[in-house]
This record gives C-alpha cells, sequence and structure tokens, in this order.
C-alpha cells in the first residue's frame, strides 16, 4: 500500500514538472519570436536610412565613407539574417502539418533543382541509392535535407569537387537515412559543441553563414 502511494506520488511530481518544462519552453519560444520580430524593423530603418544617405552624398564620399558605409551594410546584412535564423529555429514545428508519405527520391529531385546553380558552380557530385516512401512531416525533412545538402556544398574542400553521397538502411520499424561528403568535416573537439546555436567554427571571411544551420538540423531531427 505505501509502495503504491509512492508510486503515486512520483508520477504525480513526475506530471507536475513535465507540465511545467513545457510551459516554460513554450515562453522561450514566444519570447525568441518577439525579440527576433521587433528587432526587424530598427534593423530595416538602419538599412532603409543608410542607403539614403549613401545615395545622397554618393558623389562626395571619400574612401573613408565608402569602407564605414560597408560596415553599416554588412552588420545589418549578417544581423537580419541571424534574427530570421533565430525566427525559423524558435518555430520549428509550429506550423508542421500531420506526416505524410513522402518519396524521398523526388525530395532530394527537387533539392537540386533548387540549388542548381550553387550545384553547377561547385560541379558537386551526387551519388544516390534508391531512397524509401516514409511517413514523415514534408515540410521538416524538406528543410533538413536541404540544410544538409547546402553545407555539403558550402564546407568543401578547396579546389575540390564536392561529392554527396545520400543513402538509406531500412531497420526493424525505421530507415536510416544518411548524407556524407568528402568536405572539410568537423574536429573532433567541436563535436559536442557544433549543434550549439550561433556557433560558428570559420570566420564569416572563410565561409558564410549564421551558425544556425546545424541547430536547425538538430532541433529538427528531435521533434
Amino acid at each position: 500500500m505505501e509502495i503504491d502511494k509512492l508510486k503515486l506520488s512520483y508520477q504525480a511530481e513526475i506530471e507536475i514538472q513535465n507540465e511545467k518544462l513545457k510551459m516554460s519552453n513554450q515562453e522561450l519560444r514566444q519570447f525568441t519570436y518577439a525579440i527576433s520580430h521587433d528587432l526587424k524593423e530598427p534593423l530595416r530603418m538602419i538599412s532603409s536610412f543608410s542607403n539614403l544617405w549613401y545615395r545622397k552624398n554618393k558623389k562626395t564620399n571619400d574612401a573613408t565613407d565608402e569602407e564605414y558605409f560597408y560596415y553599416v551594410r554588412d552588420g545589418a546584412a549578417r544581423m537580419t539574417t541571424m534574427l530570421q535564423g533565430l525566427l525559423d529555429y524558435a518555430t520549428i514545428g509550429n506550423n508542421a502539418r500531420e506526416p505524410e508519405m513522402v518519396d524521398l527520391n523526388k525530395m532530394v529531385a527537387d533539392i537540386q533543382t533548387i540549388l542548381y546553380v550553387r550545384i553547377s558552380e561547385n560541379q558537386a557530385v551526387f551519388n544516390l541509392s534508391e531512397l524509401p516512401l516514409i511517413h514523415t512531416h514534408r515540410v521538416l525533412l524538406f528543410q533538413l535535407m536541404q540544410n544538409l545538402i547546402s553545407n555539403a556544398i558550402k564546407f568543401k574542400r578547396p579546389n575540390i569537387s564536392p561529392i554527396i553521397n545520400i543513402t538509406s538502411k531500412e531497420t526493424k520499424n525505421s530507415y536510416i537515412i544518411s548524407v556524407q561528403d568528402n568536405g572539410i568535416g568537423i574536429a573532433e573537439q567541436h563535436l559536442e559543441t557544433v549543434f550549439n546555436i550561433f556557433k560558428r567554427l570559420h570566420t564569416k571571411e572563410e565561409y558564410e553563414g549564421t551558425g544556425i544551420g546545424l541547430s536547425l538540423c538538430e532541433k529538427i531531427i528531435h521533434h
């Protein structure tokens, strides 16, 4: 009898803590969305008025003026991209439809069409196995696969065409989908932190980006 009471007490406490965690996560998502959304308007003003100033004074701008304007424009553009990344991160799964049957072969083909210019410019080569038809959230999987393929193209080795292998393996109750490439890879010491939001392993001069892409991928997978 005492054991049953103890079990019920623990179960009730677990349910309370789970509900608190759920509420905290929801509040965090709402806060992140509000902050990133509300900061976009001031950034638009910075970009708009700096462009107006530049056009007005273009004939009299010297090299220093040009340099300062570049920093303002570049900083505003990068912050806008980061805020959009935050919005994407905060709202992952919010608008996801019910799971449906998705043809992965067609999905990869659609992504190749979208990324056609980058694929051509970098002479990327794809090796694809026959991919399965799976029951999943179409939009989230599309975003995940597009991010992984984009990264494989972006983080290629110098003067070496990216080779992207996409394979599947059927297990008892699921499929394991693998996206592998011959790029620069991730050093072992960074494996635990590379999925942290805004974590960058390279300077923006080496590789463009915000450091949100892999965080998005991880969150989609956990979703």
